[in-house]
């Protein structure tokens, strides 16, 4: 979206980590707005193995780290950006809790949601 000349803000939790530093510094490089990238100290970035069979069925490993500790109180520090948003991009790898409360948040605001 970003690239089409809209403008994204990303709002997650990373660790303290020299991945969350990565992931920062090409958001940035990208353009995207990293102000509401939250850091959490003492777990590490989220991250994912994702495998492929000869078959083309994928396989995942998921260590969750930063991504479960996304609540409702890092959601209401982003509203003025949930509020502005034209859409929301959601997925489950944050906790289910948070999610629900964004849905309740876009309804009340009606805003869509795309969740991958």
């Amino acid at each position: 979206m970003q690239g089409q000349g809209g403008k994204v803000t990303f709002v997650t939790c990373l660790g303290e980590d020299r991945y969350a530093d990565e992931l920062v510094e090409n958001f940035r490089n990208d353009g995207i707005d990293t102000s509401l990238v939250f850091r959490e100290e003492g777990i590490a970035t989220g991250s994912a193995l994702i495998m492929l069979d000869n078959q083309g069925n994928n396989y995942l490993s998921v260590a969750p780290g930063s991504n479960y500790r996304m609540s409702t109180l890092h959601i209401n520090k982003a509203l003025d950006a949930l509020k502005a948003a034209e859409i929301i991009i959601l997925q489950m790898e944050i906790p289910l809790e948070t999610n629900a409360y964004i849905f309740q948040l876009a309804a009340q605001y009606k805003k869509k949601i795309l969740l991958i």
